[in-house]
């Protein structure tokens, strides 16, 4: 499977299906998992919502799109790095 491709090039519409899962699984585990993660086992010292880290992903992904004149297109979204 060919991972690199030109400016003009496509990938096929099964790779195209490939590549969108894994986006998304990459996606859920950044921006879902690591808040729910956080919030388990400490006693409600610290809470973090996972619908604000969506909305902050999404808030922030808009405005790099409207930055950028969509000519880059990229999700934003949290990681353990915080």
């Amino acid at each position: 499977m060919k991972l690199t491709y030109d400016i003009h090039e496509k990938p096929k519409f099964g790779q195209n299906l490939v590549f969108a899962l894994q986006q998304l699984l990459a996606i859920i585990a950044a921006t879902l998992l690591v808040p729910t993660l956080v919030n388990g086992g400490n006693g409600g010292a610290l809470y973090m919502d996972p619908p604000a880290a969506l909305f902050g992903a999404g808030v922030g992904t808009l405005c790099y799109i409207l930055i950028t004149r969509r000519k880059s297109p990229v999700f934003l979204g949290s990681s353990f790095a915080f």
